[in-house]
Order: structure tokens, then C-alpha cells, then sequence
């Protein structure tokens, strides 16, 4: 199966002061197939957020959060809070 190659961004966003800092994190791979196929990123994005979340320790999102961009080439597919895959997170 062919699969395109979807880069992966994450800013921080401090509130009251905007995004400080934003860097590419680790790209995932996607079946070119289910590019077409609103459905199928949405289940690759909240995948990937849950995988990346896990790995996180939990913050104070009233003060700051963290945006994930989701690009395949120079479009964006997709983006997410990462608060909101706090229930995998790590106290």
C-alpha cells in the first residue's frame, strides 16, 4: 500500500503572552488512500495525540497548552490541543 508522509508540529502557547515556541516533532505515515478520507485522518491525528500525550506529564492548561499541526506538504490537515487527550497523560 503507498503511504505519504504527514509532518508533525507543536507550539507552545503561553496565555496572555501567544505561542512561544514551535518546533517539527516525529512525522507518522498515513495510506494515501485515507487522504480523501476526513474520517481516517481524524482517527490518525487522535492516535497520534493520544501516543504523544502519554509520554507527557500533566500541566496546568489554564496557563499554557500545546497546539499539534498536522501537514501533509504545505497543507495543513488537521491540528489538535494536546489538553484534550489529557486522560492519557502521566501525573
Amino acid at each position: 500500500m503507498n503511504k505519504v508522509i504527514i509532518n508533525v508540529t507543536i507550539s507552545h502557547f503561553v496565555l496572555g503572552q501567544g505561542i512561544q515556541c514551535t518546533s517539527d516533532i516525529d512525522p507518522f505515515y498515513l495510506d494515501v488512500k485515507d487522504l480523501d478520507n476526513p474520517m481516517e485522518i481524524k482517527k490518525a491525528i487522535a492516535e497520534y495525540c493520544e501516543e504523544w500525550a502519554s509520554w507527557e506529564t500533566r500541566y496546568d492548561a489554564n496557563v499554557e497548552d500545546f497546539i499539534l499541526e498536522f501537514w501533509h506538504g504545505d497543507d495543513r490537515i488537521g491540528k489538535a490541543l494536546l489538553s484534550d487527550y489529557f486522560d492519557y497523560m502521566r501525573d
